[in-house]
């Protein structure tokens, strides 16, 4: 792997997507909402549009159409930035969306309270891309219970039945709903005041709760096929991963938790465990709940792999890109050398045009180099060749 190319970006970045059209879209934020830039293989800009303070993130369609996200509804983006076509989606008083997938020709609808109001029973909705609603779900927000046994609480807070001051889906923005089989996992979470959630699973064809998952500090979580998920667990002493079926029971438990690659039925974890000192590692979950363990990974902040069709893993962490094949790790290269690597934030990891693509945001508060002894964020996009 080397750089091919990079480029400075003016604005923290939050997303990325390739489009089958070559474009590469490159989501961020700023103190007047969130803007969209798209760039060409070579990162030369194309295109830059401002989507205002009401927008949440991106989604592609299973069509490979970008859709944006906002509080109201979603936008379907072209080419040329340009809006194709529009749902809005059903307006439910005191409730705002907070996140969006895909199913079949349909759109899946998370809904959250708004700022302002008293919290309320969160919702689901799904309805056809002409604004029919196929089914509309309220789920309940009463209490939850988190039990120090189970998850692993220090002795100094107190296992209770909790009722969320913010129940909340859009912290995870659009990565909060997954979609196993015929079901839907929707997480929500106490978010800022605990950051202790639960999953809801939900079915596909009514809308109707199948089951909800233990509640605690649920941190990633995955599909796993035929109605069943893959849950992690980090914080508060938990750092574990649950596997559910699709009736809800808890078939497997393994001490590891992470971004999830599976495939068939084998399944690694990029862990992800926020601590002074790291312990994770590229950890393969295996039948009998033990896990094996392989290459140790520094720090924390990890972006979302990319499995080439050799069944490499592409990923960035800690101002690196890292190839591992099954648990070892082959290659490192660094994508941001000049900066903090302890404290840098990076997108997905896409692939095309025969690279990778990622972005960085770097503190340089005492960074070497040409930022050296300046204050703030440096933002960065680059393309990696394979």
């Amino acid at each position: 792997m080397w750089v091919t190319a990079a480029r400075e970006l003016r604005l923290p970045p939050r997303d990325i997507a390739l489009l089958g059209t070559g474009e590469l879209l490159a989501l961020s934020w700023s103190a007047e909402g969130m803007h969209l830039d798209a760039y060409d293989a070579d990162l030369g800009a194309l295109w830059s549009r401002s989507l205002g303070p009401d927008a949440l993130g991106f989604r592609l369609d299973g069509r490979g159409i970008l859709w944006v996200v906002d509080r109201t509804g979603a936008s379907a983006v072209g080419p040329h930035s340009e809006t194709t076509s529009r749902v809005e989606a059903p307006s439910l008083p005191g409730m705002n969306v907070a996140a969006l997938t895909f199913v079949d020709d349909d759109l899946i609808f998370a809904y959250q309270h708004d700022p302002d109001t008293v919290p309320d029973r969160p919702a689901l909705v799904r309805l056809t891309r002409n604004g029919t609603i196929r089914w509309s779900t309220r789920l309940s927000a009463e209490s939850i219970t988190f039990e120090r046994d189970s998850r692993k609480v220090p002795a100094t807070d107190v296992s209770r039945r909790l009722v969320p001051d913010t129940w909340v889906c859009g912290y995870l923005r659009a990565g909060a709903l997954k979609i196993s089989g015929d079901a839907l996992l929707a997480v929500y979470s106490d978010m800022p005041r605990t950051g202790l959630a639960i999953g809801y699973v939900v079915s596909l064809i009514d809308g109707t709760v199948r089951y909800t998952t233990e509640s605690g500090p649920i941190d990633h979580f995955a599909a796993s096929g035929s109605g069943a998920f893959l849950v992690g667990y980090m914080g508060y002493g938990a750092f574990e991963t649950v596997a559910y079926d699709a009736l809800g029971e808890a078939r497997n438990r393994w001490d590891s938790q992470g971004h999830y690659v599976t495939t068939g039925t084998d399944t690694i974890v990029i862990e992800m465990e926020n601590r002074g000192l790291s312990r994770s590692r590229l950890a393969r979950l295996m039948p009998d709940a033990t896990v094996t363990r392989g290459d140790l990974l520094d720090g924390y902040y990890t972006s979302h792999p990319h499995r080439h069709d050799d069944g490499t893993l592409y990923f960035a962490r800690q101002g690196l890109m890292i190839a591992a094949h099954d648990l070892v790790i082959g290659e490192r290269i660094f994508i941001c050398p000049q900066y903090r690597r302890d404290d840098v934030f990076h997108t997905r990891v896409v692939a095309g045009h025969d690279g990778l693509f990622t972005t960085y945001s770097a503190h340089t508060s005492g960074a070497s180099g040409s930022h050296s002894g300046s204050i703030g964020h440096v933002s960065g996009l680059v393309r990696v060749a394979l």
